[in-house]
């Protein structure tokens, strides 16, 4: 404490050193995470549009005809874009980070249910049930999955 003319004032502290503000990273951290996220949305690009590039090859391996085979795109489509506004609603508090990395696990499961199988219904299947998964938790994701966020 100072006295200064009969009355007593506290000295003022020294400054306080820098805080670290939560939610904020340094610059290393955030480009990787966004190069995180972008791996994320290729991934699960590759996953959607893959099989369009292979209808004919297949086509062979599942001896069934190239309609049959486009169902796939078609109906995994399908239950993407009616998935991604109802995931995006759905999984509005839940940290995107962490959705997708539990996306992605839940995915890759499912690509390799379906590549340890011959059978083109099961695959059809799997192929509906795992484009649930590719309602991406990321805005560009969503953007992919033909529907912005809820409210948007």
């Amino acid at each position: 404490m100072a006295q200064i003319m009969g009355v007593h004032y506290l000295k003022p502290s020294p400054p306080a050193p820098k805080a670290v503000i939560p939610g904020r990273v340094n610059s290393r951290a955030k480009i990787l995470s966004r190069i995180v996220l972008m791996l994320g949305n290729v991934v699960t690009g590759l996953s959607i549009l893959g099989p369009a590039g292979m209808l004919a090859e297949l086509a062979n391996g599942l001896q069934v005809g190239i309609h049959d085979t486009g169902l796939l795109v078609t109906y995994g489509a399908t239950v993407l874009c009616i998935g991604s506004p109802v995931m995006a609603w759905l999984t509005t508090r839940i940290d995107r980070r962490a959705l997708l990395v539990a996306t992605l696990a839940v995915l890759a499961a499912g690509q390799a249910a379906s590549a340890l199988t011959s059978n083109y219904g099961v695959i059809l299947l799997l192929r509906i049930r795992n484009a649930g998964d590719r309602c991406d938790p990321t805005p560009a994701g969503r953007c992919d999955g033909c529907a912005g966020r809820p409210g948007s």
